[in-house]
């Protein structure tokens, strides 16, 4: 089994958070703790102590007989709350389902329990970054507690089999939505393979996704976070009704062209880039005076491609406009017009474009 991270990208990883202890969500987390030397944070139930030290269960051996130490491990219950970085991580109740699977006409059955490795201290995490909060819940049954969360982000399981096997199944899963009332949902933990089964937690992430909408509108400082506009622009449509409007305003690419970590703004990228902008600062994006290094990888796009991408995905375009006016300072030497707006002190490229689209 390998980590969905590339091994390349192991060092950048900030903080580490272990739902259980099954080998899907675990098998690497010693090996990146000591590559990145991030905190990790568990359940209390996936630690013990040996001889006054603090011991992990061993992440790439079966059963409960193996045990190694490991620096930097936060274990917590359920209630309990740690700050590490500028992260506060609040551990939320949650229990993992049996698992029973037919596979090559025998059934693999796992209950888990105080002697049994699968949901070994199975516990979700309430994350707050930065004012946003990110409930993940990771392969957990339907819980009355979560009622109320709210938080702005779930990541919650819905490939379960039914008769609380494994995790929440889509009719579990969608209940859990209606008790935590989340902004947004990230199905996860379905369609996945099993020892010898390719999809042994079939389920339709659809069915998350099949409401329509009159209007969607995308703000500033979004699709510089995205690799490939394609799948953006196919999400747009599938939420639109037909006769939808899609608007976007956002920052010009010609601004994504320059670097202005140093001071004075330096032309160093291209307006259609296909490979990733890092950038590497202290602070955040949205605390400058945080004492955090921030690693950041973004992505220019030009306006073809940015018309293409909502084309190719069923949208017409009514217009598309660009303003020398920026209604943010975020830029060096930036200059304050009359409308509260800002402007460069030449004006020789727009900062802000705004399109109008249409679903057909």
């Amino acid at each position: 089994m390998n980590s969905l991270i590339p091994k390349s990208e192991w060092e950048d990883i900030t903080h580490i958070l272990v739902t259980h202890g099954d080998p899907d969500h675990y098998v690497d987390a010693d090996r990146i703790a000591l590559k990145s030397s991030a905190p990790v944070v568990c359940g209390k139930g996936l630690t013990k102590m040996i001889d006054g030290k603090l011991m992990v269960v061993n992440p790439r051996k079966n059963g409960l007989k193996s045990w190694i130490p490991l620096e930097n491990v936060h274990p917590i219950d359920v209630g309990d709350r740690i700050t590490l970085q500028d992260v506060t991580i609040e551990g939320v109740k949650t229990q993992h389902g049996s698992i029973n699977i037919p596979i090559l006409g025998f059934k693999i059955r796992k209950t888990p329990g105080p002697k049994e490795r699968t949901g070994l201290g199975a516990i979700g995490f309430k994350i707050n970054i930065n004012g946003n909060t990110i409930l993940n819940l990771g392969d957990s049954l339907l819980k009355e507690e979560w009622k109320g969360i709210k938080p702005d982000v779930l990541m919650i399981p819905i490939g379960g089999l039914g008769n609380n096997t494994w995790t929440m199944d889509i009719p579990d899963a969608v209940e859990a939505v209606k008790l935590i009332a989340p902004k947004m949902v990230i199905p996860c933990h379905y369609n996945v393979p099993f020892l010898l089964k390719k999809n042994a937690a079939p389920a339709d992430d659809l069915f998350f996704k099949k409401d329509e909408f009159d209007i969607v509108f995308t703000s500033y400082g979004t699709i510089g976070w995205l690799p490939d506009l394609k799948p953006w622009a196919k999400m747009i449509s599938e939420r639109l009704k037909k006769g939808g409007t899609f608007y976007i305003a956002d920052f010009h690419p010609i601004v994504w062209m320059f670097d202005y970590l140093e001071g004075i703004p330096v032309m160093k990228y291209g307006y259609n880039q296909d490979e990733a902008i890092y950038e590497e600062y202290e602070g955040t994006y949205a605390n400058q005076s945080s004492k955090m290094v921030s690693k950041e990888y973004g992505w220019n796009h030009g306006l073809g491609e940015v018309l293409t991408a909502l084309t190719e995905a069923g949208l017409r375009i009514d217009y598309l406009k660009e303003h020398d006016e920026s209604p943010y300072n975020v830029l060096p030497d930036l200059i304050e017009t009359k409308s509260s707006n800002y402007v460069t002190k030449d004006k020789l490229y727009p900062l802000i474009f705004e399109i109008k689209a249409t679903k057909i």
